[in-house]
């Protein structure tokens, strides 16, 4: 089954990804553009975790900014390494 992003986890990273494209100048906000161009299929991956993560201590807004951070990334490729540095708060 593939994992989804919910409406509630669109919502709030959508407006985090528009901000970060916008208030990025220069050279560097042709790679944020590039990154999120290319890492925003990656979002239920990472939802795939994060979703796993306690909700109390990691709230959705929380969620949304790690997320959003990570597919403004231009190094965030979700390899094996990264994914098992990401699931290690699972366990925080």
């Amino acid at each position: 089954m593939m994992p989804k992003v919910e409406p509630r986890d669109k919502n709030l990273v959508i407006p985090r990804l528009v901000r970060s494209i916008e208030e990025t100048k220069g050279e560097v906000r042709e790679e944020v553009v590039q990154a999120v161009e290319t890492n925003v299929a990656l979002l239920p991956k990472i939802y795939e975790v994060l979703i796993k993560m306690d909700q109390f201590s990691f709230t959705f807004s929380m969620q949304a900014q790690l997320a959003s951070d990570l597919i403004t990334n231009p190094d965030f490729k979700a390899n094996d390494e990264q994914m098992t540095a990401l699931k290690q708060g699972e366990s925080s």
